[in-house]
Formats: C-alpha cells, sequence, structure tokens
C-alpha cells in the first residue's frame, strides 16, 4: 500500500499537471488532438523546464548526468 510520503508526491504531480497544463486546455479537444498536447506538455515538461529538485536541471540532462558518471 501507498504510504502518506507517495500520497503526497502523487498529489504534488496533479496540482502541478493541472496548473501547467489542463488550465490551459480552454477548447474542447478531440482525442487526436488531446494526445499532441499531452506530447508537447511531457517533452516540454522532460527537455525544456527546470526542476529545484534536480538542481535546475531538466529531468533528461540530470538523468542523462547520472547515467554517465
Amino acid at each position: 500500500a501507498a504510504g502518506t510520503h507517495s500520497d503526497g508526491v502523487v498529489e504534488s504531480t496533479h496540482n502541478r499537471d493541472q496548473k501547467e497544463f489542463y488550465d490551459f486546455c480552454t477548447q474542447e479537444l478531440t482525442l487526436e488532438k488531446a494526445n499532441k498536447n499531452i506530447q508537447k506538455y511531457n517533452y516540454f515538461f522532460n527537455y525544456k523546464r527546470i526542476h529545484s529538485a534536480l538542481n535546475y536541471d531538466t529531468p533528461m540532462l540530470y538523468f542523462n548526468k547520472l547515467r554517465n558518471s
């Protein structure tokens, strides 16, 4: 069973996704458009958006540093 900490991590992720992605979906989307928008957001989140918890690296940059160390 998930603990309180993992519940908080999931809630934090959902809140961030709501603020950074879903709140900007002001038009009704087809499934195809929704999937394209999600792909764009995932790219932004993993390759462009810096994260303070990762020493202000993007997730992919941080991952590559770990993999190559």
